[in-house]
């Protein structure tokens, strides 16, 4: 049951790319507009990154 509490919800966010790094992620302008769909809420104090600028933030 502690591991069912600590799971995310059953539910997707249409959230966008938080990154905004000019001229380091190749955007063309200074934020990323790559759109997606997440388990972590628009009201939750997490960045979240679309694939692309994750990679280029963790390489």
């Amino acid at each position: 049951m502690k591991r069912f509490k600590n799971r995310g919800p059953n539910k997707l966010w249409h959230r966008s790319c938080m990154c905004d790094k000019e001229n380091h992620h190749n955007h063309s302008t200074g934020k990323c507009e790559v759109e997606f769909e997440t388990s972590y809420a628009p009201d939750r104090p997490e960045i979240v990154y679309c694939e692309k600028c994750y990679q280029q933030e963790v390489y």
